[in-house]
């Protein structure tokens, strides 16, 4: 299992996924919060022939908490690779705060 990268809210989290396919058509995102609920989708990311990886930044828009102290954001891409249809999901955590708590 990987390892979740954990970000500020309100800044902006470019992640990087493996394509696993050698001819990409095209490519899309959908970004959703820890309940599932849909914060933006359909977004498109540039790929070409080749290309290895992807890479995808979330604006800072989507990465603000509003009364939460932390919260997830799962990241899936979907890739259309001459017809044969491919999805990756990346997550990470987004945190108000980095401040150290020593009672």
């Amino acid at each position: 299992m990987d390892q979740l990268g954990v970000y500020k809210s309100g800044d902006n989290v470019t992640l990087r996924f493996p394509l696993d396919v050698l001819s990409a058509a095209s490519a899309t995102y959908t970004v959703k919060d820890a309940g599932g609920n849909v914060l933006a989708s359909g977004i498109d990311v540039p790929v070409t022939d080749g290309q290895m990886y992807a890479t995808v930044t979330i604006p800072a828009n989507l990465n603000t908490l509003d009364g939460k102290d932390r919260d997830l954001r799962r990241v899936t891409l979907f890739v259309d690779a001459g017809g044969a249809f491919i999805s990756k999901d990346l997550q990470y955590i987004l945190l108000n705060s980095f401040e150290l708590a020593v009672p």
